[in-house]
């Protein structure tokens, strides 16, 4: 993506803008769409927010409750397996 920056009229104009916004040249053709940073954001983290059921990360946490290693032994698991095997795993 390249970045355009704006003069001070278009970025009063644009700043204007409360929702996503096709812009037209003066023969009726598309030129592109501007969305506002604060719309994008909001989009952005309500498709995230779509994505986790706190009911279900309730449950998954009280299902798992007890079941994992404290965090020293996954450090030391971790540096046992020196770097060329972690490396190898992610791959």
């Amino acid at each position: 993506m390249i970045e355009v920056t704006a003069d001070a009229g278009l970025g009063q104009f644009l700043g204007a803008i409360k929702e996503e916004a096709v812009i037209r040249d003066d023969q009726g053709n598309i030129l592109g769409r501007f969305t506002p940073e604060e719309k994008a954001a909001a989009e952005l983290y309500g498709k995230a927010r779509a994505l986790f059921d706190p009911a279900e990360t309730k449950r998954r946490k009280e299902a798992e409750r007890g079941k994992g290693f404290p965090i020293e032994q996954v450090m030391e698991r971790l540096k046992a397996l020196g770097a060329s095997e972690l490396q190898v795993q992610h791959v």
